[in-house]
C-alpha cells in the first residue's frame, strides 16, 4: 500500500521555503510515497512547482471549532500514515491525534503537545549552531541519519528570455534582483541608501526591484532616487515569476525574508542585509550558498525585542552605508563559481565575528588568569567579549587592563538581566550556579534569546569549542 506522508507548513513564505530541503528529503527517503504539504492558498501556487511535492493542499483556518473540525475531516478523508509538523500548529496536532494518524512527527519542546506526537525531535545543542533549514530536517532523525542539502527543488516554468520579453529585460547583462521589503516588526534598509548602491551595481548588472504590492512604496522611492537605473517590477509580478527572476539572478540583495532563502535555495549568491540583534544569522541568514551576511549592532547599547517593543533608534541602521553594502558585494562577486560552498562549521565561525557576544566571569581574582586566557583565547573569534563579575576586585582589575567589564553586585538581578538582555549575550562562560540560571532565563524572558551557560574551561580551536556547546 503506498503510504501517504503530509508535511504542515501553514505559516510565511520564509519559514515554507526554509522546510523545502526537509520536504526533498522525506521524498528521498520515502519516492514511492504520495507527499502532500499543507500550506497557505497564497504561497501554494509556488510549492506545487516543487519536484518532490505531489499535491499541495490549502491550509484550513483553525480558528474556531469549525477550523478545527476541518482539519481533523482533512486528516480522516486522507488517511496519512505520516504528518510533519514543520509548523507545530497546535490546532493542527490536536486534529492529528484526534484522526488517530500512526506517525505524527514535531519538536518536542511543548510540554502538552509533545505528548500528542509519537516522534519528538528535541534539540541537543544551542540554537545557533544550527540554522532553521537543519532544524526542520532534524525531524526526520528517528527515520535516518542521512541529510542531503544538494537536492533538486523546483521545476520552474520560466525561462531567462520569457521573463525578459514579460518584463522588459536586457536579455544580454547579468541580473541583480533587490527585494528591499521586511517583514512585520523588522527593520529594514531605508530606501536612500538602496538608491545609492544601484549607481555602483549598474556598472555591471541590471537592477531589478521585485516585491508585493503593499511594498510598493518603499520600491517606488528607491525607483525615483536611482532612475532610471532600475526596472521597477514591485506588485507587477505573482509569485512564480517572483520565484523565476530569483532563480535566473546572479545576484540576490535583501534582508531575511521569503525571497533571499529562495535565492539561498536556488543556489543564487545573496547579500542579506539584517541590522537588529533579535533576528540572528545564525538561524535565518542565507544557508548553504555563497552569500555576505551585512548587521552591525556593536555600538547598539538598546534591548532588542521588536515584536514586544517596536524601536526607531539609529544605531543599527546607521553604521550600514551603501559603501560597505557595495564592498560586499565586490568581495562576492569575485568569488569563482567552482569555489565549494562553505559548510555549517564555516558559516557558524564566519557569523561568530559579525554575531557573537561571549562573556566570561570571573568570580574572584584567584581566577584572573583562567578568566582571561579564555577570553584572550576567545576575544578573535568573536564580535565582542565581556568579563563579568561581582567582585568591584575584578572590575578594578579589569579596567586597568582595558578589558570591557560588566560588573554590578549579586543582589541587583535586575541590573544583571537588562544589561545581558541588551549585550545579546550567546555564549557565558561561569562556574554553574542558581544565580547564574536564574540570570540565563531571566534574559531569556526579557529577549527570546536564551544564552548558553558555559564550563570555563580553554578550547584549543573554534571547532573544539562548538563541539563542547553541543554537549551541554
Amino acid at each position: 500500500m503506498t503510504q501517504r506522508i503530509c508535511v504542515i507548513r501553514n505559516d510565511a513564505l520564509g519559514d515554507a521555503v526554509l522546510s523545502c530541503p526537509l520536504i526533498a528529503n522525506i521524498k528521498a527517503l520515502w519516492p514511492d510515497a504520495t507527499l502532500t504539504v499543507i500550506a497557505q492558498p497564497s504561497i501554494g501556487p509556488l510549492l506545487r512547482y516543487h519536484s518532490a511535492i505531489d499535491t499541495v493542499l490549502d491550509a484550513p483556518n483553525v480558528r474556531g471549532l469549525s477550523g478545527f473540525i476541518a482539519a481533523y475531516r482533512l486528516f480522516k478523508h486522507h488517511a496519512f500514515s505520516h504528518i510533519f509538523f514543520a509548523h507545530l500548529d497546535p490546532s493542527y496536532v490536536w486534529a492529528a491525534w484526534l484522526a488517530r494518524c500512526p506517525h505524527r512527527v514535531g519538536m518536542g519542546h511543548t510540554l502538552i503537545l509533545t505528548s500528542l506526537l509519537t516522534q519528538k525531535t528535541t534539540l541537543k545543542h544551542p540554537l545557533f549552531l544550527s540554522h532553521e533549514a537543519q532544524i526542520q530536517c532534524q525531524l526526520l532523525r528517528s527515520f535516518t541519519s542521512k541529510i542531503d542539502y544538494t537536492l533538486k527543488h523546483f521545476d520552474l516554468p520560466q525561462s531567462r528570455d520569457s521573463l525578459a520579453e514579460a518584463y522588459t529585460l536586457p536579455i544580454n547583462r547579468p541580473w541583480c534582483v533587490i527585494h528591499p521589503g521586511f517583514g512585520d516588526k523588522n527593520r529594514g534598509w531605508p530606501p536612500e541608501q538602496y538608491a545609492a548602491l544601484i549607481p555602483l551595481l549598474n556598472q555591471s548588472h541590471q537592477v531589478i526591484l521585485t516585491g508585493t504590492p503593499t511594498e510598493s512604496n518603499l520600491t517606488t522611492a528607491i525607483a525615483q532616487q536611482a532612475n532610471p537605473l532600475a526596472i521597477n517590477v514591485c506588485g507587477k509580478t505573482n509569485l512564480i515569476d517572483l520565484a523565476a527572476l530569483i532563480h535566473h539572478a546572479d545576484l540576490v540583495i535583501g534582508p531575511d525574508t521569503g525571497p533571499v532563502h529562495l535565492a539561498a535555495l536556488f543556489g543564487r549568491k545573496v547579500v542579506c542585509i539584517s541590522p537588529i540583534k533579535y533576528i540572528r544569522g545564525f538561524r535565518w541568514g542565507p544557508f548553504n550558498t555563497h552569500h555576505r551576511l551585512i548587521k552591525d549592532t556593536g555600538h547598539c547599547p538598546y534591548r532588542c525585542v521588536p515584536y514586544r517593543a517596536p524601536c526607531q533608534q539609529p544605531h543599527c541602521i546607521e553604521p550600514l552605508t551603501h559603501q560597505r553594502v557595495a564592498s560586499a558585494v565586490a568581495s562576492l562577486l569575485e568569488t569563482p563559481s567552482t569555489t565549494p560552498i562553505p559548510t555549517p562549521n564555516d558559516t557558524i565561525h564566519n557569523w561568530l565575528r559579525i554575531e557573537g557576544v561571549v562573556c566570561v566571569d570571573i568570580e574572584s581574582n584567584d581566577q584572573w588568569a583562567a578568566g582571561m586566557a579564555l577570553y584572550t583565547w576567545a576575544h578573535p573569534h568573536m564580535r565582542h567579549c565581556w568579563i563579568t563579575t561581582r567582585q568591584a576586585a575584578v572590575a578594578r582589575q579589569a579596567a586597568a587592563h582595558g578589558v570591557p567589564c560588566l560588573y554590578r553586585p549579586t543582589y541587583r538581578m535586575d541590573q544583571w538581566i537588562q544589561r545581558m538582555s541588551q549585550l545579546h549575550t550567546l555564549v557565558w562562560h561561569a562556574k554553574p550556579s542558581i544565580w547564574h540560571q536564574a540570570i540565563v532565563h531571566g534574559t531569556a524572558l526579557n529577549t527570546d534569546h536564551k544564552p548558553v551557560l558555559a564550563p570555563l574551561s580553554l578550547p584549543k580551536t573554534l571547532s573544539e569549542w562548538t563541539h563542547n556547546l553541543t554537549n551541554q
